[in-house]
């Protein structure tokens, strides 16, 4: 038992060492302790403020009114007068200048107007019959050569003088060789005459031969020319004959044989007379021609025409300008004058034509005056232009400083006033013209839009603040400070938006705003 005891206590023992010696310490030293040291305070220095540089920029938006309206549009209203006139004598006035007339209407003048001159009746032409002698007596002395010149020049003056004319050819000797049967046509205003050129040419190539007989069938070819020629319904109608030597007549020749194809006399005047044609005679002194036929009018007297004796035009005692001018005279001529109401102020192309009174005077004598037609594209008128236009009938702010533009160039304010919300012209802007208005609802100061200027220290060192370009004084803004922070706010003086507009903001149409100013920053 001991022994056993022993042992317990031996290996309890053993245990007990190996754990103190992982757990507990073993005992050190013992040493003398050393004495505590107090370090000496190192004195903090004071910090530096920082400077800090501010530049900022800020924009309020300057919110004017914009609108656009287009005026009604009308279709122009066209007028025209066609008229036509007689001088002194009797005859046809064919040459008319605009400095010649003076149009009024209703009391006012027409400034802008067209004036044209047409030879025969009114929208019509002259249809020219040349009747020729092509027999070999015209040769002798270059008679034929004279007569193909006088068309040539004559022609010619038709297309300078700017006369639409239809022309055409008869060809005779005893009988006739070539009846009218086309007329040829061309317009004058056109820069080639091709038409006529041709014609030209076609007389040119005529070469005389035949009629050893002292006469020719100078009768028959009016006759051919009155009835066989296709004139023109309301044509003028004129027939000029070249002749030579003598006419064959019946019953005074029937018994000679080249006399076969003559009328007689009265029935020459029976078919001019029922063509209305008038006829010129270009010929030797011959009676019927040059003077009456024993009892019977000459045949230029009675178709109101003219004789003019071949062998003066040969010797240039009398020329193609003169033949021309005489014809012309007998040419009836009429004028149209035509012009757009909206064209002359003072004109009002809203009137039915029955409203419109139409006057003209003459810078020259005029024996007979007589309107045949007026013309316009508008006889009841057509509907006024507008002269008011509604800019903000939905708002209750009034309208102000109003600028207009018209087809882009703007209106001077003495044309249009503003009442309300009223645009009204004193004049009406013309058809489908293009209108803008800029103008503001309310005071100037309404129209701007407005955000907050901060500044970022309540104590700004050298504030500067320039607004569209102006250096501010500092009377006419301040700062004030926002509650528990550290900025403020710029608050302006009203006179600076006052609508007097000192800082050209609806020139510039916005409010620019420039801040410069420093402060000092603890780090």
């Amino acid at each position: 038992m001991r022994r056993s005891a022993l042992m317990t206590l031996v290996l309890l023992s053993a245990c007990q060492n190996q754990v103190s010696f992982k757990n507990i310490p073993l005992p050190l030293k013992a040493t003398p302790e050393a004495p505590t040291l107090v370090p000496t305070p190192i004195p903090t220095p004071e910090p530096t403020p920082i400077r800090v540089e501010i530049q900022e920029s800020f924009e309020f938006g300057y919110g004017s009114q914009q609108k656009s309206f287009r005026q009604d549009r009308f279709d122009e209203n066209k007028t025209s007068l066609i008229f036509e006139m007689t001088d002194p004598l009797g005859r046809w006035i064919s040459t008319l200048n605009k400095s010649d007339v003076l149009p009024i209407e209703n009391g006012v003048v027409i400034q802008n107007f067209e004036l044209k001159s047409e030879g025969a009746a009114t929208g019509t032409k002259l249809d020219l019959v040349f009747a020729l002698d092509t027999t070999g007596s015209l040769s002798i002395e270059g008679t034929i050569n004279t007569v193909k010149a006088t068309i040539k020049d004559f022609v010619e003056s038709l297309k300078v003088k700017n006369i639409s004319a239809r022309l055409c050819l008869v060809t005779y000797k005893d009988v006739v060789d070539r009846a009218c049967q086309s007329f040829v046509e061309d317009n004058p205003q056109t820069p080639e005459n091709e038409n006529l050129n041709s014609f030209l040419n076609d007389v040119l190539r005529i070469k005389p031969d035949g009629g050893e007989q002292p006469k020719e069938n100078h009768l028959g070819a009016l006759v051919a020319a009155a009835k066989l020629t296709p004139w023109g319904v309301g044509h003028q109608r004129m027939i000029v004959l070249f002749g030579e030597g003598g006419f064959w007549v019946k019953p005074i020749d029937q018994d000679e044989r080249e006399a076969w194809a003559a009328p007689t006399y009265p029935e020459t005047l029976d078919a001019i007379k029922k063509s209305q044609a008038q006829v010129f005679v270009i010929h030797p002194k011959w009676h019927g021609f040059s003077s009456d036929y024993f009892d019977l009018p000459g045949i230029p007297r009675y178709s109101n025409g003219r004789y003019f004796d071949l062998r003066e035009l040969e010797k240039g005692k009398i020329t193609v300008n003169a033949i021309y001018d005489a014809i012309r005279d007998q040419m009836k001529w009429t004028h149209v004058l035509s012009f757009v109401a909206e064209q002359n102020p003072g004109i009002n192309g809203a009137l039915p034509l029955s409203q419109r009174h139409i006057d003209l005077r003459f810078a020259m004598s005029v024996q007979n005056f007589r309107v045949l037609q007026i013309d316009t594209n508008f006889p009841n008128g057509h509907g006024l232009p507008k002269s008011e236009f509604d800019l903000a009938s939905s708002q209750q702010s009034p309208v102000r400083f109003v600028r207009v533009w018209v087809n882009g160039h703007e209106v001077s304010k003495s044309q249009f006033a503003v009442g309300g919300q009223i645009l009204r012209f004193i004049s009406p802007p013309p058809p489908d013209a293009l209108i803008t208005a800029e103008f503001e609802l309310g005071s100037l100061v309404e129209n701007i839009s407005f955000v907050p200027v901060i500044v970022r220290t309540k104590l700004p060192k050298n504030l500067k603040i320039t607004v569209n370009g102006v250096r501010l004084s500092p009377n006419q803004f301040f700062l004030r400070p926002i509650p528990n922070q550290l900025v403020a706010l710029v608050e302006w003086d009203p006179q600076l938006f006052s609508e007097s507009d000192p800082l050209k903001i609806r020139e510039l149409k916005k409010v620019q705003v420039s801040l410069e100013y420093h402060f000092d920053k603890m780090p």
